[in-house]
């Protein structure tokens, strides 16, 4: 399991008061899962019966995760925040993805990501039934992971712990 809390504390038995600091790591640390599309997508995009399936599976550390299939409202979408938004209302449906990962234009380009970023999660897009991946600018099994950053977390931890003998020491003078 990641950690999610770092304690530092101390009483050098003197007398004197304990100082702690906590930091949750949360985001701090971490890279998150970030899926990008290669290729611009063309707008207006029209999506048919043929073509308005993707599977995202999202996996965190404590589980495999299974495919959820998307199925995109037929329509012709006329930009990327329309489809942006259409994919998020269908990722809201479902009760794995949820609160999970999300889609999102950045700089007209679809993304999807993890929302935790717990270290260790993953997201991967596959094909649906009736593929539009490849008209998304994905591919099948295109995958990204989320990571902890464990040497910034022990550099951090190493200068708190220098200011806590500083505080330690200022408080005995």
């Amino acid at each position: 399991k990641t950690t999610e809390n770092v304690y530092l504390s101390g009483n050098l038995n003197a007398g004197l008061s304990p100082e702690s600091e906590v930091w949750k790591t949360s985001g701090a640390f971490t890279t998150k899962a970030v899926l990008t599309g290669s290729v611009p997508i063309s707008f207006p995009l029209a999506v048919t019966a043929a073509d308005n399936q993707l599977q995202i599976q999202y996996d965190p550390p404590t589980g495999d995760g299974s495919p959820v299939e998307l199925t995109l409202t037929e329509q012709t979408y006329a930009d990327i925040d329309a489809l942006v938004t259409e994919i998020n209302t269908q990722i809201d449906a479902s009760t794995i993805l949820t609160g999970n990962v999300e889609a999102y234009n950045d700089g007209d380009t679809l993304k999807f990501r993890a929302i935790d970023g717990e270290s260790g999660t993953e997201i991967t897009l596959r094909l649906g039934s009736n593929d539009i991946l490849a008209s998304l600018g994905f591919t099948d099994g295109q995958a990204a992971r989320s990571e902890e950053h464990t040497s910034e977390l022990q550099s951090h931890s190493f200068i708190s712990y220098a200011v806590f003998c500083l505080k330690q020491k200022k408080a005995a003078i």
